[in-house]
């Protein structure tokens, strides 16, 4: 008979009807263990029973005995090899889904990597000590560290770069962002790390290094990356990282806008981005010059507040506490998370499988396991789950979705 890929030969407890209702070109393979009705070897009749089965040859350990053969260990072949009540076999598939689901579709899920645009802060602060009596910049020390961070996520992250204030921000009447220095996308490590290492070595202002403006306009940063191109991206998540060292200050001569008013349109964008376009915003702060209310208000309405500490943006006064913050930012950005094309036709419905047949359990509570966003049309993995994920414990994700409720 033809058997599915991996199968072998099988003597099952059915009616030989029921045997070749599962194949019907052929019913051969069968090796009759015990027959209760006679002492004959082969398929049973049509009225007679199997009491016991196995497969010939001998299945392996990671195997199990089913209707057509030694298939995968919880893989299967027909219904009957999904021996708990209400479930069913996904024929295409090879694995057990609940009995119920009608309209089964099913698909690998695929986690292309997530988008993150460094919007970056070159104010002239940026040229002092991180430290009292520190011996190296806080310009030295970031760029040091974003080269570090560029390095570890390299290929996982599609990353772009934006500095604030740009070089004509200053210019009377005109308080915008011109345009980002990389756009986000596939590569771009090199040449950051490039645009970082040159402002680094020759200490011009035209190379970015931090001369001026000497303003610190993140509202206009914030607003420019809010316009991305890369963002519009529905299959992978978008996110922004922004990093600063001083408080909210006016462009130039035209505004008349206050300070408040002016965090308060960064607060807009952000929650903005957030709410409506899903993409998150983590925020650094680097050094005690910051303004710690306004940095955790835009991380709490950006999505990605820190959760357990004493601030809610990522507080960074050196090198160690900078390299982990962009550590842990990068590792949250590739958080296990895949993004649906389109609303499932029943939350409820959602079967996710590791490696073609491990059923992967949903947690509601977010601890270990997986759930459903609903709003950003997103699975989301948690936990020691979340973490085997990302080890590539795991080679691919499967998702069945079933129709809805009836």
């Amino acid at each position: 008979m033809q058997m599915p890929a991996g199968a072998r030969g099988a003597a099952v407890r059915v009616g030989f009807s029921a045997w070749c209702a599962l194949a019907p070109t052929a019913c051969m393979g069968l090796v009759v263990v015990a027959d209760p009705v006679s002492d004959r070897d082969g398929p049973p009749m049509e009225t007679e029973a199997v009491s016991s089965f196995g497969c010939s040859p001998a299945c392996a350990d990671t195997e199990v005995c089913t209707l057509a053969g030694c298939v995968e260990r919880q893989a299967c072949v027909a219904a009957e090899d999904c021996g708990a009540a209400g479930m069913t076999c996904d024929l295409e598939w090879r694995r057990c889904v609940p009995a119920d689901i009608c309209g089964i579709e099913s698909f690998e899920a695929v986690r292309p990597p997530p988008n993150l645009m460094l919007v970056v802060d070159r104010s002239c602060t940026m040229r002092e000590p991180a430290e009292t009596n520190g011996a190296e910049t806080k310009w030295t020390i970031t760029v040091r560290a974003i080269t570090n961070a560029l390095n570890e996520f390299r290929g996982q992250i599609r990353f772009g770069l934006l500095f604030f204030p740009d070089l004509q921000s200053a210019v009377a009447n005109r308080c915008q962002e011109q345009a980002p220095q990389l756009p986000v996308g596939d590569g771009n490590e090199d040449a950051i790390q490039g645009l970082f290492a040159r402002s680094e070595a020759t200490k011009l202002k035209e190379d970015f290094y931090p001369l001026g403006p000497c303003i610190t306009p993140i509202d206009t940063g914030v607003s420019l990356a809010a316009t991305e191109p890369a963002f519009a991206m529905h299959d992978r998540a978008s996110n922004v990282l922004l990093f600063t060292d001083g408080k909210q200050t006016r462009c130039g001569a035209a505004p008349a806008a206050t300070r408040a008013a002016l965090e308060a349109k960064t607060l807009e964008t952000i929650g903005a981005l957030f709410a409506e376009r899903h993409i998150d915003t983590h925020v650094i702060g680097f050094g005690n010059a910051v303004d710690s209310r306004h940095l955790n208000a835009c991380a709490a309405a950006g999505g990605a507040p820190q959760i357990g500490a004493s601030y809610q943006y990522y507080n960074a006064a050196d090198q160690a506490s900078l390299d982990q913050a962009l550590a842990r930012i990068g590792t949250r950005v590739l958080a296990c998370e895949y993004q649906l094309q389109k609303p499932p036709p029943s939350a409820s419905r959602i079967f996710a499988f590791l490696d073609h047949t491990v059923p992967a359990p949903r947690d509601p509570d977010h601890q270990d396991g997986w759930d459903y966003d609903a709003e950003s049309q997103r699975i989301v993995f948690f936990g020691p789950l979340c973490d085997q994920l990302k080890s590539g414990a795991f080679a691919r994700l499967d998702l069945t979705l079933g129709c809805g409720d009836m």
